[in-house]
């Protein structure tokens, strides 16, 4: 038996029309370098410190090592509006092609995730991280909506306000058959403090919860030298009522920042991750991977979504370790998801429609030491 303290994991995304957004939703396609390599599979095999973002019984499996790195990361977006202009009561955009604007959200997040993992036999573990969050929003050019808001001095342009939350994360990962292993884990929703500069927007008076999220994964190694691993993802975005919440009726029937105003609209999400890693030589490996999941966004609710387009689907990724030492890996990541369009009516202006599309470019690099 084997008790392991894993060193706190911190992890940072974005989602913004201005600056970074992350691939799933909001939330990056995998955690750490050698993850991502393999479109974020990594569920039954974890392979560095990082991986206990993804599975927290997988530091068991680890041994001693610190890792660390940078990532580079292009989404290429905008938007399109086709129609006539339309007098008021309507709400209409004007028409034309869009790459960049001063309307937007910017949300940053950060997962503070210290780990402690049990081997509780042979190559069986269980692990679980309390989770301490912390987030960063600001809005700007929403002005628009104010007749929409009962507060509408809590709607936009209030400067950058945060807010600070707390969950948990557990998980299993262990052999099933000589060349085959599994995992699993589960994270709870993280209940998050108000974004009081904001309860004019978001519903609940500035409630900004983040979704709990399963993972599940098997990895096999019957051809030597290789890995392929299968995992599945579901990110519970519809519980967050300021996720999930749709544009319409509840533009409707509520105001915005009431307990049920409206929201991004966005579904749940199942994403299915393929990786593949060629252990080439004992010093280098190779990996590869796709991923797909089904964008959060329906035609429906592409108004709100201008502000975060977040409709990725597809994900094509490559990577690398090498090893100079016994202590030192370098592994290298870079990945592309091609542009995905998703289009709907403008639904408080008649004769307008709405195209969403983004694609995206990125890569990473990591050191890990091994002590």
């Amino acid at each position: 038996m084997r008790i392991k303290l894993a060193l706190g994991v911190a992890a940072l995304t974005a989602f913004s029309p201005m600056t970074a957004l992350a691939t799933n939703g909001y939330f990056s396609h995998g955690y750490g370098t050698i993850s991502k390599g393999m479109a974020g599979a990594g569920t039954a095999l974890s392979q560095d410190s990082i991986a206990a973002a993804t599975n927290p019984a997988g530091m068991a499996f680890v041994g001693n090592r610190i890792d660390g790195g940078f990532e580079v990361f292009s989404p290429r977006r905008e938007y399109t509006v086709e129609g006539p202009v339309s007098p008021p009561p309507a709400f209409s955009l004007q028409p034309g092609t869009y790459k960049s604007s001063r309307t937007g959200v910017n949300l940053e997040q950060l997962f503070i995730a210290p780990t402690w993992s049990w081997e509780f036999s042979d190559n069986q573990a269980f692990g679980i991280s309390p989770v301490i969050a912390y987030q960063r929003f600001e809005a700007e050019g929403l002005q628009s909506f104010a007749p929409f808001s009962p507060d509408p001095g809590a709607l936009s342009n209030n400067g950058t306000d945060d807010a600070w939350g707390y969950g948990y994360q557990i998980g299993w990962q262990g052999e099933i058959t000589d060349t085959l292993r599994g995992g699993l884990s589960w994270r709870n929703i993280l209940k998050m403090n108000e974004f009081d500069k904001y309860r004019g927007l978001f519903p609940e008076q500035g409630d900004f919860d983040i979704p709990q999220m399963f993972n599940a994964g098997i990895a096999w190694s019957g051809l030597e030298n290789h890995w392929f691993l299968l995992d599945i993802q579901h990110i519970r975005y519809s519980e967050i009522n300021s996720v999930g919440n749709p544009l319409l009726p509840n533009l409707q029937t509520a105001q915005l920042g009431d307990d049920n105003g409206a929201g991004f609209g966005w579904d749940d999400m199942t994403i299915v991750k393929l990786g593949w890693q060629w252990q080439q030589t004992p010093a280098h490996a190779w990996r590869a991977g796709v991923s797909y999941g089904e964008n959060p966004i329906s035609d429906e609710d592409v108004l709100f979504n201008i502000l975060a387009p977040g409709v990725q689907e597809w994900h094509f990724t490559g990577g690398f370790t090498h090893s100079f030492s016994e202590n030192l890996d370098v592994s290298g990541m870079a990945f592309y998801s091609p542009a995905k369009t998703v289009t709907g009516p403008n639904p408080l202006a008649p004769n307008q429609t709405i195209d969403l599309e983004m694609y995206q470019l990125g890569a990473s690099v990591s050191v890990g030491w091994k002590y």
